[in-house]
């Protein structure tokens, strides 16, 4: 039987894009704020004010109804499916990793 070769780099600070701290006191910990930092940026978000009702009011807006177009060159302030879906998918992430609290309003 052969053996493997281990090699140890210390205590792990990032895994799976998510950061891991470490207390002796309560153990490992993990976190996604760059994450969460560069999915606001990405989608024109980072200026946006916080709210506490991510869900439940209905709002009438300009633009309701409007479909999104088709195709992958979205940015920002012009989104497409293709970047809607992305952005779904990044916050289907980060509620299945670290903030399962916000896992309602993406659903």
């Amino acid at each position: 039987m052969h053996g493997l070769e281990v090699k140890d780099l210390g205590l792990v600070t990032k895994f799976l894009g998510m950061g891991v701290s470490y207390d002796d006191k309560i153990g490992y910990a993990l976190e996604q704020n760059r994450c969460i930092r560069e999915l606001l940026a990405t989608t024109g978000l980072d200026l946006a004010n916080p709210t506490r009702t991510p869900t439940g009011e209905d709002q009438d807006g300009e633009g309701e109804g409007d479909l999104l177009p088709r195709g992958s060159g979205g940015t920002a302030k012009q989104p497409t499916i293709a970047t809607f879906q992305s952005l779904i998918g990044s916050l289907l992430w980060i509620a299945r990793c670290t903030r399962p609290d916000i896992a309602f309003a993406v659903y």
